[in-house]
């Protein structure tokens, strides 16, 4: 309808006569009936999820505690380094960037947060960290593989949840200190300013982030579609994905083969304009499927296709929880418009990340009765109303 719509506007088509009796139905079509989702224990969804924003301040510390053990389990001899006398893992450092995040705190306001933490056993040092120190771990290339594995930690209880992914890219960085004095966030006006875009990949279900890869904002291979093979394969390591959905962003045949045969996914991706019919079948295997359901099925592609704006709100949340900048400042830049951005930067929005699935946890679990602990091997149960059907 909206398809439609757009095409009587443009006057790209023009209607002549009544809509036959046969059609009245579709003419006469109606807003798509809400679910009716309701928690483990009959109480309405609404009420859950505000009882979990009531449960945040204390299930998040214990999360972040079970991550680092688990990680810890993992990795027994995991290096370490000498901060004010004391020997910290990475994985400790890297928890305690954590903290920091959720806390939405100055590095100052941190310190007593910190000894909080320490006087409860949630956070293992010896005593709160310094303000400089946290610049510091902010900016250790050390401690990026370790908020990655963090991240990953954070998708295994959804693993039964998620069959779709949406895939798609935004904005995290630039803020005014991050760059040369006088420069405002928005009002970059220099010719060849660079920022940091993250590439995400997000559960059509709960929202929740598969894989992330970041890029700097102009360069050869900083291009959204260049990031389809690198999230998605480290997607369907935990996920049994079946559909991907994008803009036209990413419309590339090459990659429709690789996702229909060796990842066994199915594409929805609008076409683009510039291709012209004749042409479309001349593509892999896959792509006239994807076509012929674009230009003659749109009902049913759509049905798919309308899950892709959620990627949006998404992207919404996580800047209005977590910050809509990143105020790391990075100590080590590379080239202006490098394709690989500062250190603090992808530090820090590991961290919202991994924030953002940890907020996504406490909300199922209000809604499922389930409880969730890292060191064991339990996982949320599948949706009893899919947005997408198997």
């Amino acid at each position: 309808k909206h398809i439609f719509a757009e095409r009587l506007r443009r006057v790209e088509v023009i209607v002549v006569g009544e809509a036959k009796a046969t059609r009245e139905q579709i003419t006469n079509a109606e807003r798509r009936a809400a679910r009716k989702r309701k928690a483990f224990d009959g109480r309405p969804i609404r009420s859950s999820q505000r009882e979990a924003r009531v449960k945040m301040p204390s299930e998040v510390p214990r999360l972040i505690t079970s991550l680092s053990a688990v990680y810890d389990r993992s990795q027994p001899k995991a290096a370490t380094r000498r901060r004010g006398g004391q020997m910290t893992s990475n994985s400790t450092r890297a928890v305690s960037l954590v903290h920091k995040i959720t806390r939405r705190k100055s590095a100052d306001e941190m310190v007593s947060i910190y000894e909080q933490l320490i006087e409860s056993g949630l956070l293992r040092l010896r005593k709160a960290p310094h303000q400089n120190t946290l610049s510091d771990w902010m900016n250790d290339p050390a401690l990026t593989p370790v908020l990655y594995e963090l991240l990953r930690l954070t998708t295994l209880p959804f693993r039964k949840r998620e069959i779709a992914a949406i895939i798609d890219s935004s904005k995290m960085s630039q803020m005014s200190s991050a760059h040369s004095r006088g420069v405002e966030y928005l009002h970059d006006v220099r010719p060849g300013a660079d920022w940091m875009k993250c590439h995400a990949l997000v559960g059509v279900e709960t929202m929740i982030v598969m894989a992330v890869e970041f890029s700097g904002s102009t360069g050869p291979n900083t291009h959204d579609v260049n990031f389809i093979k690198p999230l998605v394969t480290e997607a369907i390591k935990t996920f049994p994905l079946q559909y991907l959905l994008g803009d036209k962003a990413y419309f590339a045949k090459e990659y429709f083969d690789w996702l229909w045969h060796e990842c066994n996914m199915r594409a929805f991706i609008p076409i683009k304009k510039n291709i012209h019919r004749p042409t479309k079948k001349t593509f892999y295997e896959p792509f006239p499927e994807m076509v012929h359901m674009f230009d003659d099925r749109q009902r049913e592609f759509h049905e798919v296709y309308r899950l892709r704006t959620k990627i949006e709100g998404f992207f919404s949340i996580l800047k209005r929880i977590s910050g809509d900048y990143c105020w790391s400042r990075g100590r080590q830049r590379q080239t202006k418009n490098a394709e690989e951005p500062c250190i603090a930067w992808k530090n820090e929005t590991l961290c919202k990340l991994i924030f953002m699935n940890l907020r996504t946890t406490v909300t199922l679990q209000e809604e499922t009765g389930y409880t969730i602990d890292y060191a064991t091997d339990r996982f949320f149960p599948a949706p009893l109303e899919p947005l997408i059907a198997a």
